[in-house]
């Protein structure tokens, strides 16, 4: 699994699924390391001596943490991951994970990403619910040292994990899903000619 947004939440639901998955599993965490919140979750991270990609690890039961910190190229993390887990609480587009449709790696992710229209079209993984909620409540709840993890189904998300987790069959066909998809809607060539079609 690779991670994108929302540590605490993706921690919560990496958790749970690896104690319903009979093997060891392992998250990656990809972007800045929330030092912050790492120490508020009382997690202790030692220095990785897997590669050059990994800084730090995590070790909790079942489930190996690995925290990369930011990344230039995540090529050598799109090559070993078998799904991306998202946990926006806001977002736009997400480019993250239209990157790892294109790789061919099912996705789950909170519904409320720019793109979970053509996830669901392209059935290309789960996208769990969240609870819908205007933009001055949104900035309340972002703003508060509350957990967040009521804003989600935790257990849908954690499902779906596992489902992907123990079907890896079902998993490789999302994942050629959504590599067909993102190169029939999202190719260069669609891309171009839309972007002239809007400017004519």
């Amino acid at each position: 699994m690779r991670k994108v947004k929302c540590p605490e939440v993706v921690l919560e639901i990496a958790q749970k699924a690896a104690e319903l998955i009979s093997e060891k599993c392992i998250l990656i965490m990809s972007g800045s390391i929330p030092y912050e919140e790492i120490s508020v979750l009382g997690l202790n991270l030692e220095a990785s001596t897997l590669n050059d990609v990994f800084q730090y690890r995590t070790d909790i039961n079942n489930l190996t943490i690995f925290w990369t910190g930011v990344l230039q190229n995540v090529e050598y993390l799109m090559q070993i991951s078998d799904v991306e887990l998202n946990a926006s609480l806001h977002d736009s587009f997400n480019l993250a994970l239209m990157e790892a449709m294109a790789c061919a790696i099912p996705v789950v992710t909170s519904d409320i990403v720019g793109i979970s229209k053509h996830i669901v079209k392209a059935n290309a993984g789960v996208c769990f619910p969240t609870r819908k909620l205007k933009f001055d409540d949104l900035n309340q709840i972002l703003q508060s040292d509350k957990p967040k993890m009521p804003l989600f189904d935790l257990d849908f998300a954690v499902s779906a994990v596992e489902s992907l987790a123990k079907d890896r069959t079902a998993a490789k066909l999302r994942g050629w899903e959504a590599a067909k998809y993102v190169a029939e809607e999202f190719g260069a060539e669609k891309v171009t000619s839309e972007f002239y079609k809007l400017l004519n």
